[in-house]
């Protein structure tokens, strides 16, 4: 199980725990152990607009042993889709030229069983309630809090 990985703008130094820093100064902390993974088949789109977040997330999930891809809008979102067809979806919901609700909508017309998780700043219930509507089983603020993300993930893949 993963705890203390977080995307952010922190770097505390905490011991037993690997960090890597990203050109923005956000960092990932990870308590587990250095190349160990997990397998899974299944496949995660990260669409983000902040190229560090996306990486960072794609390195985290990655090491759980999803397949990963990315995308830093929209259009390229569902370019990406079209060809690579993903499990899930882990999208912003502002991005520069679509919004995140849109473009799930977009990708479930051509596949009705994605799932969705929307990482996003915008967190006040509106919001949330927006993004649930529009098709996300999960609405996570930033910054990530990863072992929350793997979590719901998991969730949307596999629904209890």
């Amino acid at each position: 199980m993963m705890d203390h990985r977080t995307v952010s703008g922190r770097d505390d130094g905490s011991a037993g725990k690997a960090t890597a820093r990203h050109g923005n100064g956000r960092s990932i902390r990870s308590s587990r152990i250095p190349g160990r993974k997990k397998v899974h088949k299944d496949r995660v789109l990260v669409v983000e607009d902040d190229p560090d977040t996306a990486l960072a997330l794609s390195h985290l999930l990655e090491e759980e042993g999803y397949e990963v891809r990315q995308a830093h809008d929209g259009d390229a979102a569902i370019k990406t889709a079209c060809s690579w067809f993903p499990d899930v979806l882990v999208c912003d919901i502002r991005l520069p030229d679509r919004d995140g609700c849109e473009v799930l909508r977009i990708m479930r017309r051509a596949c009705p069983s994605l799932a969705g998780v929307a990482v996003s700043g915008l967190t006040t219930a509106e919001h949330i309630d927006r993004s649930r509507g529009a098709g996300f089983s999960a609405h996570l603020p930033k910054p990530v809090d990863f072992s929350d993300l793997d979590t719901a993930i998991r969730s949307a893949l596999h629904p209890a």
